[in-house]
Formats: structure tokens, sequence, C-alpha cells
């Protein structure tokens, strides 16, 4: 429930940023990387909220007997997609950050600020991941299973109970 409401904020707030951005006079994307990494995280993150409905959908209304394979996709590509937007969001704000100090005369600040908030991110990245992997528990021995297609409820419960 907690991710799908943040996930929901985190959309209308691409949204309203998104939407101020564009209703700027001096907009243009022309040359400029920031605008063209915010407009991509921006698709990035409507994508991803649509696979986000999907995977609720299809894990609460969808028959397991034929939809497991289709529930793992889903939930996979949310989650990569995720990947995607976390280094699409970093590049837009690191751009922006290189685009103000570069205009105050202060390129070194910018690569200083730009290089701890990325290896913050990495760090964070790395150990959010290191953790989901270590708790993953019901997904993993769907991996090892060769006919996922004509996966039946015993076979699932076999393998996530074994």
């Amino acid at each position: 429930m907690a991710h799908s409401i943040v996930g929901t904020l985190s959309l209308l707030l691409t949204i309203g940023a998104a939407s101020l951005s564009l209703s700027l006079e001096s907009f243009e994307t022309e040359g400029n990387l920031h605008a063209i990494c915010g407009l991509i995280t921006l698709g990035l993150v409507i994508l991803m909220a649509c696979l986000g409905i999907m995977t609720i959908v299809t894990r609460r209304y969808c028959n397991y007997d034929w939809e497991t394979h289709k529930y793992i996709k889903l939930k996979n590509m949310h989650k990569y997609l995720a990947y995607g937007i976390i280094v699409g969001s970093q590049l837009t704000v690191s751009s922006g950050v290189m685009n103000y100090y570069a205009f105050i005369g202060k390129r070194e600040t910018a690569w200083l600020i730009i290089g701890i908030t990325n290896a913050v991110i990495i760090c964070i990245f790395v150990t959010n991941e290191v953790i989901y992997r270590r708790n993953l528990k019901s997904d993993a021995p769907l991996e090892t299973f060769n006919d996922i297609d004509n996966l039946t409820r015993a076979d699932f419960y076999n393998l996530v109970h074994n």
C-alpha cells in the first residue's frame, strides 16, 4: 500500500514539475541537456506508473495458474524501469547543477557536488539491491524452472515451498 501511495505521489510531483517547466516561455530543448533529460525522465515516470498499475491488477485479479509468468515479467519491468528513472533523474539533476554553477562561474564546485551526490546515490542503489536480493525468496525458485509458460499452481507451490 505504501509503495502505491509513494508511486502516485512521485507521478503527481513529476507531472507538476514538468508542467511548471513546460509553461515557461524560456523553455527550449535545443542544445539543453537538462531539458532533454527531464522530458525523458517524465516519460519514464509515466510509463512506470502504468506498469505499476498493470502489476497490481495482474497480482490481485488474474488467475495465477495462467498469469504467473506475466506477473513476474511486469514486476521485473517495473523494477528495471525504476533503475532507468534513477539514472535519468540523476542526469537531469546533474545537468541542472552544472548549468547553474557554470552560469555563476563555479564549474569546479558543480563537479564536486555532482560527484558526491552520484557516489551517495550509487551506494544507496547498490545497498538496496543487495538487501532486495538477500530478502528475495518467493521469486528465486522460478528462475530455475525451465517451462515457465506451463507452470501450474502445484508447480508454483512446490518451487516456493521446497
